[in-house]
């Protein structure tokens, strides 16, 4: 039966035509420096049916429309650019519309600072909604998801507070229906490799909190 299915699958592969990739150009879209974490995160959020992406880098955050024959840049007045970050959809107020949570470094002037922020797509535009008690992060990840099935759109977020690498965080944040609350989820114990190290915050989801 295994030779069976091996030949199966060697047949299957053998009959399926090559894949074809090609790079496409995105003019004015900038390099991302290698020194520098990046972030990209597709989504249609303008509901066309096309797969839109927003990208940061070296401080710069861009959003870019798919057309059908390319990408064109989409301003998104207010936002910031960031690196050291992550971005991530989620249509979190089930209005049927992608919205967006960033994370990252900032510089404004010569001041480098973190930011955490969730922005709420409006169908014309995106406009910033606070989030109170949201830590601002940097080497950071940022994750969607329903974790207690109410039928909206939790997130969680780990990352670095200060540039002195640390205090690190994990968070688990339940969405209300008006807005984000954290979600307390104690460290349960376990062996001593797997235990947090001093000064690290650590989130384990263990079951659903109402």
């Amino acid at each position: 039966m295994r030779n069976l299915i091996c030949i199966l699958l060697a047949f299957v592969v053998s009959s399926s035509p090559a894949a074809d990739f090609g790079k496409v150009e995105v003019p004015g879209l900038p390099p991302m420096a290698s020194a520098s974490p990046r972030a990209i995160a597709w989504g249609d959020y303008d509901n066309d049916n096309q797969l839109d992406f927003i990208a940061t880098g070296s401080l710069f955050t861009q959003l870019w429309r798919n057309t059908g024959s390319g990408f064109v840049r989409v301003p998104v007045s207010g936002l910031n650019g960031v690196s050291e970050g992550s971005v991530a959809w989620g249509d979190y107020n089930n209005d049927g519309r992608l919205d967006f949570l960033i994370t990252g470094t900032v510089v404004v002037g010569s001041t480098a600072s973190r930011l955490s922020q969730l922005w709420r797509n409006t169908g014309n535009g995106f406009a910033q909604t606070p989030v109170p008690g949201l830590p601002a992060v940097h080497n950071s990840d940022v994750a969607w998801a329903d974790y207690n099935n109410d039928g909206r759109l939790d997130f969680m977020i780990s990352g670095t507070r200060t540039f002195a690498d640390g205090p690190r965080i994990t968070q688990l944040w339940r969405n209300t229906g008006t807005n984000f609350v954290p979600v307390s989820v104690p460290w349960s114990g376990g062996p001593p490799k797997t235990r947090p190290s001093p000064g690290v915050t650590t989130t384990r989801m263990v079951g659903a909190t109402s």
